[in-house]
């Protein structure tokens, strides 16, 4: 599982003082520490150490879960860690 934090966090923590640490701050870090296949390049890495890539399985139930929430109007990300 690879997941980045919620962008809002880091740009909390710059908006706190910690210069340096907001979310546009981090991203080239982020993205060079990844290789994702397929992903936008503005937001992924091509060439990092870890090789990132979707699920292979889904279980239905988190189908179910994501056709629920579409149903109800909320978004539903190809890629948690994209540009949304």
């Amino acid at each position: 599982l690879w997941y980045r934090g919620a962008r809002a966090d880091y740009d909390a923590w710059a908006d706190a003082g910690a210069t340096g640490w907001g979310y546009d701050d981090l991203l080239p870090y982020f993205r060079r520490s990844e290789t994702r296949p397929g992903g936008d390049p503005a937001y992924r890495g091509l060439h990092g150490p870890v090789r990132v890539a979707p699920l292979s399985r889904v279980h239905p139930i988190a189908t179910a879960l994501l056709d629920a929430a579409a149903a109800r109007g909320l978004p539903v990300l190809d890629d948690a860690n994209g540009p949304s």
